[in-house]
């Protein structure tokens, strides 16, 4: 975005002592979980993005907006077996394990996994 530019935002709340207005760009966007739903299921092998690393998995973007997670223990694994240190921003291929689309959730293996 830039100075100027028009945008569709959504106003999220009002506070009059403060004179301040929160907006939110996001929810004027369709729900990505929809998509998701539509597009996914348990078995899928899919391409995603790493956005970011915690000490109990990796979050990976699979579609754009909807978020899964690859435990650290499958984490630690494509490392080692690629000899690599994943960090974010790169591309890893995952298989859907657990999908929960009401709660928001799914759940990376590896490609190779037996699970699930």
């Amino acid at each position: 975005m830039k100075i100027g530019q028009e945008i569709n935002v959504e106003i999220i709340d009002v506070d009059h002592e403060k004179q301040r207005i929160s907006l939110s760009l996001k929810n004027t966007e369709p729900d990505p979980w929809i998509k998701a739903e539509e597009e996914l299921k348990e078995g899928d092998i899919k391409e995603g993005v790493v956005t970011r690393i915690k000490g109990f998995g990796a979050f990976v973007e699979v579609l754009p907006g909807v978020e899964a997670l690859l435990p650290q223990s499958a984490l630690v694994e494509y490392q080692n077996s690629k000899n690599i240190i994943v960090k974010a921003g790169d591309k890893i291929d995952t298989k859907i394990i657990k999908f929960n689309p009401k709660d928001k959730r799914i759940s990376l293996g590896l490609p190779t996994d037996d699970a699930g």
